[in-house]
């Protein structure tokens, strides 16, 4: 509690543990997430403005704080974060943070 109250992030263990446990591969070559879901190559269908809102995400904050630091409504965040659940294969916002960390982890940029 003490770390967020001085402004670090905190990401749920169950998290974590997913992320240490890696990607499983399957027979054809096709990667897929422990949990089993997206692709590796799902990150390049985003518009630059959805990995915006990816990144922000990632760094923990609500829609709201989302809008206000990219200046959109609300809303808009919301559509974003429907587009990119649907363009990574997943079906919430801890499943695309858990993506977009691996995917920062593996390449050094979201």
């Amino acid at each position: 509690m003490q770390l967020v109250l001085a402004g670090e992030k905190y990401l749920p263990s169950s998290i974590l543990s997913d992320l240490s446990d890696g990607l499983v591969g399957g027979g054809d070559g096709d990667s897929r997430m422990a949990g089993g879901f997206g692709n590796e190559g799902d990150f390049g269908r985003l518009t630059p403005r959805e990995r915006e809102v990816l990144a922000l995400l990632s760094e923990g904050r609500p829609n709201k704080d989302i809008a206000r630091h990219l200046d959109l409504r609300e809303i808009t965040v919301k559509y974003h974060l429907k587009n990119i659940y649907r363009k990574l294969n997943v079906s919430n916002r801890a499943q695309a943070v858990k993506m977009a960390l691996e995917d920062m982890a593996r390449t050094g940029t979201l």
